[in-house]
C-alpha cells in the first residue's frame, strides 16, 4: 500500500510536470551530425554576426490589389514593422528594402518580407515565432512562415496528435489486453505501468532539454516503447504468476509460505501463503529477465 501511494504521488508530479514538455521539443536539426561541416560553420556565422544564419520567419503579404498598386507598400512595410518590434528578431528584408524582383511573385500579386533572429538557442527562436505569429499573422492577407515557425507548430502539432493517439490507443489495448489477460485487474496493470513509465520520461525529456535540444520525435519514441514493453512485461509477469499458482494449487504450497501467517487459519494462510510464493518466484524468474 505504501510502495503504490508513493507511485501515486510520483505519477501526479509526474503528469504535472512532464505533460507539458510535448510543446518544448523545438529541435530544428535533429537529424543533423553536429560535428558536420555545415553545422560547425552555422554555428561559426552565429557566433561572428550574432545572428542565427538565414531568415527565420518569412511573411508572405499578399495586398488586395497586388504589389504594384497604392498601399502595398505601406501595407508591407506595417508588417515589417510589427516583426522587427520582436526582441528577438535582428533585421527584415522587403522588396521596397532591398529593390530585389525575387521577392515579389511572377504575378506580381504576392511578396514575402525575410525577418532575421539572434544567434538564440532553438526554444527561445520557437518561443519568437508563436509570438509572431499571433500578432502578425492576419490570413489571407499576411501568413507566416519559415524555419523558426514551422518548427514551433510542428511541436505544439506533435502534442496534440499524441493526446489523441493516447486517447484511442489506451481503451483499444484495454480491450486487447482483456482477452490476452483474461482479467480486469491483470488488464489493467500493462496500462497503468505504461502510463507511469511515459509520464516518467517526460519528465526526464523535460529536464534534459533544458540543457540540451530534443526533437519532437522523442515523444514517439517514448510512448511506442513505453506502452510496448509495459505489455509485453506485465504478460511475462503475469503468465508466470499464474503458471506458479497453478503449479501450488497442483503440489501445495511450501510449509514456510504457509507457516509465515501463524495467526490466519490454515486455509486463509494457504491460500495468502501460495500467492507470496507464486510471486516470489515470478519476480525471481520474469522479474529478473525483465
Amino acid at each position: 500500500g505504501r510502495v503504490l501511494a508513493a507511485i501515486g504521488v510520483f505519477f501526479v508530479i509526474a503528469v504535472v510536470f512532464g505533460a507539458p514538455v510535448a510543446g518544448m521539443l523545438h529541435a530544428n536539426d535533429p537529424f543533423n551530425d553536429h560535428s558536420s561541416q555545415s553545422v560547425v560553420v552555422d554555428k561559426v556565422i552565429g557566433n561572428a554576426t550574432g545572428e542565427r544564419p538565414g531568415p527565420q520567419v518569412i511573411a508572405l503579404v499578399t495586398p488586395p490589389r497586388g504589389v504594384s498598386a497604392p498601399g502595398s507598400r505601406a501595407l508591407v512595410e506595417s508588417v515589417a514593422t510589427e516583426i522587427r518590434q520582436d526582441p528577438t528578431v535582428t533585421r527584415t528584408l522587403t522588396y521596397y528594402s532591398t529593390g530585389s524582383h525575387s521577392f515579389v511573385s511572377r504575378d506580381r500579386r504576392s511578396t514575402y518580407v525575410a525577418a532575421f533572429f539572434k544567434n538564440v538557442s532553438d526554444n527561445d527562436a520557437a518561443n519568437a515565432a508563436k509570438r509572431l505569429s499571433e500578432r502578425v499573422q492576419r490570413p489571407p492577407a499576411v501568413v507566416l512562415g519559415g524555419p523558426a515557425v514551422a518548427s514551433q507548430q510542428l511541436g505544439s502539432e506533435v502534442g496534440k496528435d499524441l493526446g489523441k493517439a493516447e486517447g484511442l490507443a489506451f481503451p483499444i489495448l484495454f480491450i486487447l489486453s482483456l482477452f490476452v489477460f483474461r482479467g480486469v485487474v491483470a488488464a489493467l496493470m500493462p496500462l497503468f505501468v505504461g502510463a507511469i513509465t511515459v509520464m516518467t520520461t517526460f519528465l526526464a525529456l523535460r529536464i534534459v532539454n533544458s540543457f540540451l535540444p530534443l526533437s519532437q520525435f522523442a515523444l514517439n519514441i517514448v510512448i511506442g516503447l513505453g506502452l510496448g514493453l509495459a505489455i509485453d512485461y506485465s504478460l511475462f509477469v503475469v503468465s508466470r504468476y499464474r503458471e506458479e499458482r497453478a503449479k501450488i494449487a497442483h503440489d501445495g504450497p511450501p510449509s514456510r509460505a504457509v507457516g509465515a501467517l501463524p495467526g490466519n487459519e490454515a486455509g486463509a494462510a494457504q491460500l495468502v501463503g501460495a500467492e507470496r510464493e507464486a510471486l516470489r518466484r515470478a519476480v525471481h524468474t520474469a522479474g529478473r529477465t525483465i
